[in-house]
């Protein structure tokens, strides 16, 4: 589990990378299984893009859109 503080008014889903991908990363190297649930600002093609690459090594992404 991960968080970032960020300044005020920042999308949720900003700059995600810096803190979604090196987290798996984490969790992955302790042999965890890594599931990703997120709400629906998560819900960009970026973001599945890299949950689909890393398929096998998570488990399939739960983002939840309106």
């Amino acid at each position: 589990m991960a968080a970032k503080l960020r300044p005020g008014k920042v999308h949720s889903a900003e700059d995600w990378e810096e803190l979604l991908l090196p987290e798996i990363e984490r969790q992955r190297s302790t042999g965890k299984e890594v599931v990703f649930r997120a709400d629906g600002a998560f819900a960009k093609p970026e973001i599945y893009e890299a949950m689909e690459e890393a398929r096998g090594e998570i488990c399939d992404p739960v983002i939840r859109q309106r």
